[in-house]
C-alpha cells in the first residue's frame, strides 16, 4: 500500500509539471498583447556616424501602439510612434542612432512600447567613441553578475588594447553605472598606465538605497582627443518574483525535477524489491561465518587433546575436508534460496518470502550436513548442531534428525 500510494504520488506530479510546462509553453506568447524579438537595443557608432536598427513587433490582438524612447533625446530617432495592429499582425519600426553634435561616452535610455493593457520597456544601451581610436576596450564579466541584489559587489574585468603601438600611455578611465532614466548613481576617475594590451579587474559595491531596475557598469576612456567605451549591462533586484522563475530556463529545470522523481520512484521501487533479498543475504552471510567458526572451533580444541603429531596432522586433513564439504553444500542450499525468492518476489508474495527466510534459516545447515556425506568425526560435528539449535539456526526437529543420525554413523 505504501509503495502504491508513493507511485500514485510520483505520477500524479509528473503529469502536473508536465502539463504546467505544456501550458506554458504554449500559452507564454500569448500572455501578453504583443511580444518582440529585442530584450535589449545596444548600440556602438562613431562620432557623426547614424545608424539604423530594427524591432519587430508581433500583435496578439487588435489594438492601438504608441511608442517613445526615454533619456535619449537628440541621440536616437523613431520610424513611428502611433500606429494600428490586427490581431496576429507584425510591423518592423526603424530605430535611428546618431552620433552627431554629441559627446563620446555611454547613454542609456529606454523604448517604452504600449498596447491596450501591456506595456512593454526595453532597455537603450548607446556608445559613442571618437572617429580615431588609440585604444580599444572590452568586458569580462562571470554571467552571476546578471543579476544582483542591492549592496551586492559588481565584479567586471575591463580589456584594454593599444591598436597603435606597443608603448606604455598614462589615460584617464571613469568607470559609471546608469540607471534606466541616463542618471548616474555611481561615478569613479582613475589613472592608469596601458601599455599594448592591459587588463583591470573593477570591484564596485552596488548601493543599498538604489531602485530595482536595470542598470549599465560603464567605462570610458580618455586620451588625448581619443575616447573610447565599453558597457555591461545588468540588474538589481532584491527579491525572486515569479516571472523570475517562469523563464526560458523554466522549462529545463520541471525536466530535471520530473527526472529526480522518476528516479527516485525507481530507485524506492528497486530497494523495496530487493529489501527481502538483501535480508536473506547478511542471514546467509552471517550462517557461513557461525558454521565455519564453529567447526574451527572444534577443530582447535581436537588439536589441544591430540597427544602426536600424526593425530594433528590427521585431524587438520579431516576437518578441512569436513569443512570444506559443509560449506560447499550450505552455499548450494543458499544459492537454490536466493532463486526462489527471486521467484516469490516477482509474484509479489511478500509474506510468503518473509515465511520461507524464516524456515531457511533453521533448515539450511541440517541439509548440507546430510548431502555432505561426511563419515569422519562425525560425533564432533554434534556440537555444532547443539549450538546451532541453540541460537535457533535449526529447527528442534532438524536437531533431533541430525543427532539420530550421527549417532547412528557413530554407532556403526
Amino acid at each position: 500500500m505504501k509503495k502504491r500510494l508513493v507511485i500514485i504520488s510520483v505520477a500524479v506530479i509528473f503529469i502536473v509539471v508536465l502539463f504546467s510546462v505544456l501550458f506554458f509553453f504554449n500559452n507564454l506568447s500569448f500572455s501578453k498583447e504583443f511580444t518582440t524579438d529585442k530584450i535589449l537595443i545596444k548600440s556602438v557608432i562613431k562620432e557623426n556616424e547614424i545608424l539604423n536598427r530594427t524591432l519587430l513587433i508581433q500583435n496578439h490582438r487588435e489594438n492601438d501602439f504608441m511608442t517613445e524612447i526615454t533619456d535619449l533625446e537628440n541621440l536616437t530617432f523613431l520610424s513611428e510612434k502611433n500606429f494600428h495592429l490586427d490581431s496576429n499582425e507584425a510591423k518592423e519600426i526603424m530605430i535611428t542612432f546618431t552620433g552627431e553634435n554629441s559627446n563620446p561616452g555611454v547613454y542609456a535610455g529606454s523604448l517604452i512600447i504600449k498596447s491596450g493593457k501591456t506595456t512593454e520597456t526595453i532597455p537603450i544601451i548607446l556608445e559613442i567613441q571618437s572617429l580615431s581610436q588609440y585604444f580599444a576596450m572590452s568586458t569580462d564579466v562571470d554571467s552571476k553578475y546578471k543579476d544582483i541584489k542591492k549592496g551586492e559587489d559588481l565584479v567586471v574585468g575591463v580589456n584594454f588594447f593599444n591598436l597603435k603601438n606597443t608603448e606604455t600611455k598614462s589615460v584617464d578611465v571613469e568607470y559609471k553605472i546608469i540607471n534606466s532614466n541616463g542618471e548616474e548613481i555611481f561615478s569613479e576617475k582613475e589613472n592608469l598606465a596601458l601599455g599594448s594590451k592591459t587588463t583591470i579587474t573593477k570591484t564596485i559595491q552596488t548601493p543599498n538605497n538604489v531602485k530595482t531596475e536595470n542598470y549599465v557598469f560603464a567605462a570610458v576612456l580618455n586620451y588625448q582627443n581619443s575616447t573610447s567605451t565599453t558597457s555591461y549591462f545588468f540588474t538589481i533586484s532584491n527579491k525572486i518574483s515569479l516571472a523570475d522563475l517562469l523563464d526560458e530556463n523554466f522549462f529545463l529545470v520541471a525536466i530535471l525535477v520530473v527526472l529526480f522523481l522518476i528516479v527516485g520512484i525507481i530507485i524506492y521501487i528497486l530497494m523495496e524489491r530487493d529489501k527481502l533479498l538483501l535480508k536473506l543475504r547478511e542471514q546467509q552471510k552471517h550462517q557461513l561465518k557461525f558454521y565455519t567458526e564453529g567447526i574451527e572451533k572444534q577443530k582447535q580444541n581436537l588439536l589441544k587433546k591430540a597427544r602426536t603429531e600424526n593425530e594433528k596432522e590427521k585431524i587438520k586433513r579431516e576437518y578441512s575436508d569436513a569443512r570444506s564439504r559443509v560449506l560447499r553444500e550450505i552455499k548450494n542450499e543458499q544459492r537454490n534460496q536466493r532463486k526462489e525468492l527471486r521467484k516469490l518476489s516477482s509474484k509479489k508474495q511478500n509474506r510468503e518470502v518473509g515465511r520461507k527466510i524464516r524456515k531457511w534459516r533453521k533448515e539450511t545447515y541440517a541439509k548440507a550436513l546430510e548431502k555432505a556425506e561426511i563419515n569422519q568425526e562425525l560425533k564432533a560435528k554434534l556440537l555444532t548442531l547443539k549450538r546451532a539449535y541453540s541460537e535457533g539456526y535449526i529447527s528442534r526437529e532438524a536437531y533431533k534428525k541430525g543427532e539420530s543420525r550421527i549417532n547412528r554413523f557413530t554407532k556403526k
